[in-house]
């Protein structure tokens, strides 16, 4: 989107939602350089066969292996996408992300962040340094396909994220709700803005 045209920038952000649950990829175009190890292949390889068959539970050998290998994925936990609140519905709405680093490499990140599988001794997070963000990101996911993600969910998962205009805690969220009608205003007061979605989601019956 043309970055000097405010106007039409305020008339797509409501669609936002629309374009990342619409299409069949996202790409993060990443301005880091990563390095696929050959131990990470064999994490990776072993992640993707885990969802493939949609495995509900884990085998003990599976668990020890994974916890084991906790670090080798962190780095790619790193950059900016994973931290801003615009990239979280991305995140949330998109059926398959592709991280793309500036050497080329490609990595499938839809793996990366269904985190979480029960084992006989609880549950396995695919990272213990992006633990935090990785299980929002995956409580949103199951949420939002069991359509049970509410107005509540939202800020607690995004409310440590980044964003230029404190009003993009708002919109930069708003797809993975479905609020497409609300009128996207920056010139309106913060606090006004507040009472404004306060209302809209209780017309909607989020609230």
């Amino acid at each position: 989107m043309p970055q000097d045209k405010q106007d039409e920038i305020n008339l797509e952000i409501p669609f936002m939602g629309d374009y990342y649950s619409g299409a069949k990829m996202t790409l993060v175009l990443s301005d880091k350089i990563y390095i696929v190890s050959e131990k990470f292949l064999r994490w990776y390889v072993t992640i993707y066969n885990i969802l493939k068959t949609q495995k509900e539970f884990l085998t003990t050998d599976e668990e020890l292996y994974l916890r084991s290998e906790n670090s080798t994925i962190a780095s790619f936990y790193e950059g900016m996408w994973f931290e801003r609140v615009w990239t979280y519905q991305e995140a949330v709405l998109s059926k398959e992300i592709i991280l793309v680093g500036v050497n080329g490499m490609c990595v499938n990140l839809s793996c990366m962040v269904a985190v979480t599988r029960p084992t006989a001794y609880g549950v396995v997070y695919i990272s213990t340094n992006a633990m935090i963000k990785a299980s929002k990101l995956q409580s949103s996911q199951e949420s939002y396909k069991t359509k049970t993600l509410c107005l509540t969910d939202v800020p607690k998962h995004t409310s440590s994220r980044k964003c230029y205009r404190i009003h993009d805690k708002f919109y930069g969220a708003f797809g993975v709700l479905g609020y497409r009608d609300f009128v996207v205003d920056y010139d309106m007061d913060i606090d006004d803005l507040n009472k404004h979605v306060a209302q809209y989601a209780y017309s909607k019956g989020d609230i």
